[in-house]
């Protein structure tokens, strides 16, 4: 099952939103503002699901993906989320993101795609 899920996005409203419907789901939620911010969570915490958007102040998704990468002990599986088309799915793949949704995303659709990956593979890792 999984038991942490990290939302990286600069908007509350988001953040809000995710957070109650994995909630609601069981699932421990932490959350961040940004890539620095989410990558000191990443140091605290053990993560098992990053949904992160694109374009943030500070520290971006795609940068925060490659940090994440070279730091991680246990590379979490990686979702974007984003309101412009900065990547395609294929792009963001290639980075090593497992999914890619755009803005307006339907919520029920990326719990499911998150829930899904899990069950095929029988672990995110």
């Amino acid at each position: 099952m999984i038991r942490s899920v990290l939302i990286v996005d600069d908007e509350p409203g988001i953040r809000d939103i995710l957070r109650a419907e994995l909630e609601f789901h069981k699932y421990m939620v932490k959350e961040a503002e940004n890539g620095e911010q989410a990558l000191k969570v990443t140091k605290s915490f053990p993560i098992d699901v990053v949904i992160s958007d694109i374009r943030m102040p500070v520290m971006g998704g795609k940068d925060f993906l490659k940090k994440i990468k070279e730091q991680a002990v246990v590379f979490p599986a990686f979702y974007f989320i984003s309101g412009y088309p900065d990547l395609t799915l294929e792009e963001a793949m290639a980075l090593g993101a497992r999914g890619l949704f755009k803005k307006p995303f339907q919520l029920k659709e990326l719990v499911k795609k998150i829930v899904d990956d899990f069950t095929l593979q029988g672990s995110l890792k």
